[in-house]
């Protein structure tokens, strides 16, 4: 007997196996683990002994730690899929492969877009994390270069009634966390004395729910989109992918260019929260918002052209079987 098989561990793991076995055979339908609970523990206990065997035998370790042997990798990647496939605990093979080439796109390109296609998004919303001050990686070149003119301010005009909703949906998303009654007056206005025909679109929507932004709040989302905008142009845009964090950096380059235009939120008196951490606040959760449409709208640009580039394989295939089968004919 080799020495590892002598261990009292190694040994309860074969004798554990042969009373599960045992226990199988034994074929009662009462005080038993269902089948698949059994095949599972089974498989595993009879594993274990046969790894450490192979891991002494054949690559000679020196020693074997059964407990380091774990599978939370593989039941991490099965959540993710049971999550993209509707948040089902089954999950067919179907939608394994296509959560399998979602995650792939989104691990190989998390942000490359060309911003010549992409200007006008239609936006949806996702999860908005806290602002953190890790904000001063891979930002020197474009904190130096970087410029904004009056011009590409006035050229978002056009998206003001959509931005002046996503400014409803920031203030709103930032109120919920800092439950201040007077923060409220200053990211909010009242419904009753909105006479701003940006609003007009919210109050199409409106059911009650809706928040009407202060127009200091509008102002900071144009600038933020003019800067994201302008970021993803042929003079920025290789410059800013190269970067890691593109959020924090988007985030640092705004506030900087609010500042120098002297753009501030009109404070109501507030003893815990001032201007400027309300406007990091704001800032973050609409610079999370366009940069994640931005990653959305190409990826789902990388999956139709896949989907175009079977779609004609399978044609021309057709035209070719139909070929073969008009000279057959003949």
């Amino acid at each position: 007997m080799k020495e590892f098989e002598s261990d009292p561990k190694y040994k309860f793991l074969i004798d554990f196996g042969q009373w599960l076995k045992r226990w199988e055979k034994m074929d009662s339908n009462t005080g038993c683990l269902t089948k698949q609970t059994h095949l599972a523990i089974s498989h595993t206990t009879e594993a274990m002994p046969a790894l450490a065997k192979y891991c002494f035998d054949t690559l000679n370790f020196d020693y074997f730690l059964p407990g380091k042997i774990q599978t939370d990798p593989l039941e991490d990647r099965f959540g993710s899929y049971r999550r993209l496939g509707g948040t089902n605990y089954n999950v067919s093979i179907r939608q394994i492969y296509e959560g399998e080439e979602k995650m792939r796109i989104q691990t190989i390109l998390p942000l490359a877009v060309k911003s010549s296609n992409y200007r006008k998004l239609t936006l949806s919303f996702f999860n908005t994390k806290n602002w953190e001050d890790s904000e001063n990686e891979c930002k020197e070149n474009l904190l130096n270069t970087f410029s904004i003119s009056p011009g590409d301010v006035i050229a978002a005009q056009d998206s003001l009634p959509l931005l002046t909703y996503i400014s409803g949906y920031a203030a709103h998303n930032l109120l919920k966390k800092i439950k201040c009654i007077q923060c409220k007056f200053t990211l909010l206005i009242e419904k009753e004395l909105d006479l701003n025909i940006h609003n007009e679109w919210i109050s199409k929507l409106d059911r009650g729910g809706l928040k009407y932004p202060h127009p200091d709040v509008v102002c900071i989302s144009q600038f933020t989109f003019a800067i994201v905008d302008k970021l993803f142009s042929s003079k920025y845009e290789e410059e800013f992918l190269k970067c890691k964090d593109h959020r924090c950096l988007v985030t640092a380059i705004t506030l900087d260019v609010l500042d120098e235009n002297d753009i501030y939120l009109g404070m109501e008196e507030c003893e815990n929260h001032n201007s400027m951490y309300l406007m990091k606040k704001i800032v973050w959760v609409i610079i999370n918002i366009l940069l994640n449409n931005f990653c959305k709208k190409q990826n789902d640009s990388i999956l139709k052209k896949k989907l175009d580039k079977k779609e004609n394989s399978k044609i021309k295939k057709t035209k070719q079987e139909a070929r073969k089968l008009s000279t057959l004919i003949k």
